[in-house]
């Protein structure tokens, strides 16, 4: 059992490798980044969220000194993609466009313009007469499915609801036919905007021999490259992607976003051009979490067995398909309970709202608000201990969860009796309170996530090369988005060969030298990269056998790798990793040893977290305060507690957020958005967290080869479903609609005032 706080095996609680270039300012960003002839790049976004461009007026623009170049639609390759950065799938259907003359969103992209300077480039902008003609917008999932509504996007699908993914286990009607009571429940989430400090960015270099060079804030320049050789007609050869520092990814840079455009710019002109989002950009226009309507309906046995569970989701997603169908569908396999019949629909909705995609924890969010607050419901309504129907109905190792999948590892009475213990380890040294101004009270909520993506369909691989003094090069296509992989990829290496990390560099390679990785995201690098990297090290040490074999003149079964040690078992000798590549590149000449593996998924397994919020209600304000939040996780073996522990808590931070105030608001009457900044749109500071405790279950996963489950994702997930749960038992209210500022003040730490709506009332 492991208390995070007190980060057990204090020897893997090593700081991050770039920890002390960030806090010092000295680390690199790409708005950092100069190049000789460089220029910069902007884009004119539609100002309403539908409408047709009438014409375009760039004579003006044109004679500015400084403007280099000035594009529109007519000027780009008039080919559809998909911005997703995921493999390709027919459900990702290819409907964007470069830039267009029908916007369909606020923020969608119309023309662009290259100068010497950004200033340049805004006064060309201003410049530049459009005539738009505006046209009804449906902003909703309830507008865009209502009998008769226009459709989004009549050149591409026949519907607004483009996509409806089913999973099922048994005949649901005969479930709720064996059920003896059965509850139904409605369930809203907003849009939520990711906000990472960094805005996307990118600088593309189109050389005049037609090569073309990327650098970007991407956690997929695979995808990226693949994308971008799909639009400009170009062999995946003559793409060049870069790795470049990125602050914050969140999931919303697993797609494609300027990228495109800046390329379309520099062939016009062959210079680099370097495009950054000004902030109001990145919330319009940048990938959100969908906004998500469930119906969800649960029959129950006498004897609190779960037997049925419906669920119907509908996703909000934007004015683009992008990820949508990945994200409203992949939640049918991250349910944790053990039940005989369930049947999942998932249905994609277009609308003209801000476009949605990849987003911390990919649709399951959404989905576990609503099916924990059933739940939550049906036990007070049935008068049963809701942590005991969890406990009674979730999944145990050796049973079958969805898709038939037999669940591996999963500690459940760790996890339950040590969340159960910090709460009443708080609840000993503050009370509960219950008076006429304050009512305190607890909520809960338990979800399964996975350990890389679910369907199976992705590849990883990975090299090692060794230099001569014993140090080595680890090369992964992984990408540190701010999660800390590359320092626990290291930690894999360093664990493996018995060496120092002090010893080991991960170089940050492009995609033409790097091995290839299918992207950042799914929580899957640790568990999937990490196997690849294990396995190219089980590549390195089987090629060191066979060298010491040949250099001693002994049998390749005689030379042994124990206790991190190779042992020349008839010459009775032991050399270290670092020793014994020395004597193969001074004595073996020309001998260079470097390994190298490629991992396909055989499984993805399932991380669980159970979390309890506690929350004050207050009385005469009607006001709510999150105190304190619980999390006990299971994630197989800890490669870096400290790594964990900074994923968790900044995942918590994300779940609050979620569930009381984040808000990316829509105007009913201009139907723009009104929080398209950090001054109106609301995300939780650190004075305004609660209290975090976290627990880490001791287990190690059979499917890793280092023992790991994911962590990135799971903390967010479960955070709405035990606040909605605390507030409902607080106050008596019935829980179905976040954030809960919607209904609720907030009380707040920043002014010793409130939330309402979003908006901070001091």
């Amino acid at each position: 059992m492991m208390d995070i706080n007190k980060l057990r095996d204090q020897k893997n609680a090593i700081r991050r490798l770039e920890s002390i270039s960030k806090v010092t300012g000295s680390t690199s960003y790409l708005d950092d980044m100069e190049m000789q002839g460089m220029s910069f790049g902007s884009i004119i976004r539609s100002p309403y969220p539908h409408a047709k461009v009438l014409s375009i007026d760039i004579e003006a623009a044109k004679k500015i000194p400084g403007v280099l170049g000035i594009l529109c639609p007519k000027d780009v390759p008039h080919v559809k993609f998909n911005c997703c950065g995921f493999l390709p799938a027919d459900s990702l259907v290819k409907d964007e466009e470069i830039l267009t003359m029908h916007p369909r969103h606020e923020g969608d992209r119309i023309a662009a313009v290259v100068a010497e300077s950004y200033e340049i480039c805004k006064k060309a902008m201003n410049a530049i007469k459009i005539e738009y003609e505006v046209l009804p917008a449906q902003m909703t999932i309830d507008e865009a499915m209502k009998e008769g509504a226009p459709l989004v996007n009549p050149d591409v699908y026949d519907t607004n609801c483009f996509y409806h993914k089913i999973g099922e286990r048994g005949k649901i009607d005969d479930g709720f036919e064996k059920s003896d009571y059965i509850f139904e429940g409605t369930y809203r989430t907003q849009t939520v905007h990711p906000i990472p400090m960094e805005p996307i960015s990118c600088i593309a270099h189109w050389t005049r021999d037609e090569k073309l060079l990327i650098w970007a804030n991407s956690q997929t320049p695979y995808q990226d490259r693949r994308i971008l050789a799909e639009e400009f007609g170009l062999p995946e050869c003559d793409i060049i992607l870069h790795r470049a520092t990125i602050g914050g990814g969140f999931g919303q840079r697993e797609e494609l976003h300027n990228q495109d455009v800046a390329s379309a710019l520099s062939h016009l002109i062959y210079r680099p051009v370097k495009i950054v989002n000004e902030r109001n950009d990145e919330m319009i226009s940048t990938a959100t979490r969908h906004a998500s309507l469930s119906k969800v309906k649960m029959g129950v046995s006498k004897d609190g067995k779960l037997i049925a569970y419906q669920h119907t989701m509908y996703t909000n997603a934007g004015a683009y398909c992008t990820h949508t169908p990945l994200v409203t569908g992949a939640p049918d396999r991250k349910c944790p309970y053990h039940m005989p019949y369930l049947r999942f629909d998932g249905i994609g909705v277009l609308t003209n709202g801000p476009v949605s995609g990849a987003f911390r924890g990919y649709g399951n969010p959404q989905v576990s608000f609503a099916r924990e607050s059933l739940i939550n419901d049906l036990c007070r309504k049935m008068g049963w201990d809701s942590v005991k129907f969890r406990y009674d109905n979730v999944c145990k190792p050796g049973e079958k969860m969805h898709a038939n999948k037999i669940l591996s590892t999963f500690p459940a009475d760790q996890c339950f009796e040590n969340g159960l213990r910090i709460r009443k380890e708080i609840d000993a040294n503050e009370g509960l309170r219950d008076d006429d101004e304050v009512k305190e009270a607890w909520g809960m909520s338990l979800i399964s996530h996975t350990s890389a993506v679910s369907s199976l369909e992705t590849l990883c691989a990975s090299s090692i090369i060794c230099n001569p003094d014993g140090t080595v090069n680890l090369m992964s296509g992984t990408v540190d988005m701010g999660q800390g992989i590359e320092t626990a990829l290291v930690q894999v290496v360093a664990e493996k060969f018995g060496i120092n990390v002090k010893d080991i560099t991960h170089a940050a390679l492009d995609t033409t030298s790097s091995p290839y990785n299918y992207g950042s995201f799914s929580s899957g690098q640790a568990f999937h990269s990490g196997n690849a990297v294990a396995a190219a090290c089980e590549d390195v040490i089987s090629r060191i056998r066979t060298e010491l074999a040949n250099f001693y003149h002994v049998d390749e079964e005689d030379v042994n790798f124990r206790d991190k040690k190779f042992q020349i078992v008839c010459r009775g000798q032991n050399l270290g990793f670092k020793e014994a590549i020395q004597i193969i590149a001074n004595r073996c000449r020309g001998t260079f040893i470097m390994g190298n593996a490629v991992v396909g998924l055989q499984d993805a397994p399932e991380p669980f977290s159970l979390c309890w919020a506690k929350v004050a209600y207050y009385n005469k304000e009607k006001a709510i305060k999150v105190t304190h939040v619980i999390e006990s996780v299971d994630i197989g073996r800890v490669i870096n507690p400290m790594i964990v522990k900074g994923q968790l808590e900044g995942a918590i931070q994300m779940g609050v957020g979620f569930s009381l105030i984040e808000d990316l608001e829509i105007d009913k009457l201009s139907k723009k958005v009104i929080t398209a900044d950090l001054l109106n749109y609301r995300n939780p500071l650190i004075v305004d967290m609660p209290k975090i405790h976290l627990f880490v279950a001791d287990s190690y996963e059979p499917y890793s080869a280092n023992g790991c489950k994911s962590v990135g994702e799971l903390g967010v997930i479960p955070v709405a479903g035990a606040i909605g749960d605390a507030v409902s038992n607080a106050c008596g209210w019935e829980i179905t609609e976040i954030p809960l500022s919607r209904q609720f003040y907030v009380k707040n730490s920043r002014c010793d005032g409130f939330f309402e709506g979003g908006i901070q009332k001091c």
